[in-house]
């Protein structure tokens, strides 16, 4: 499936701790998180990217524009930023709603 408004991705703007749990492994996506070098090396989901915030803009190009971009930050107001300047440039991108703080809660 390709992603991203040429695609029909609907305009919710977060995907659920339990649905990318889901996803993981069983759907192409990309995940991208956001946060801080030290904040990443004190854990992450296993298979992000990290690329923090303040230097997405500039690193946009490295991303991958045939699946979904699910960006991770702490607690999901940095990767909803992240996830609007990613749709704003036409990838499909979305947010996990409550980061790493949630994602922690369920494994």
């Amino acid at each position: 499936m390709t992603w991203g408004p040429a695609a029909g991705v609907d305009d919710d703007e977060h995907i659920t701790c339990a649905d990318l749990q889901q996803m993981v492994g069983q759907e192409p996506l990309f995940l991208l998180d956001v946060r801080e070098p030290y904040e990443y090396a004190a854990g992450h989901i296993d298979g992000a990217v990290n690329i923090p915030l303040g230097t997405l803009q500039a690193r946009i190009g490295e991303l991958p524009r045939d699946v979904l971009i699910v960006c991770v930050c702490r607690s999901g107001r940095r990767s909803l930023q992240a996830a609007h300047l990613l749709r704003d440039c036409g990838y499909g991108a979305r947010s996990l709603d409550t980061g790493m703080i949630g994602w922690s809660q369920l494994t």
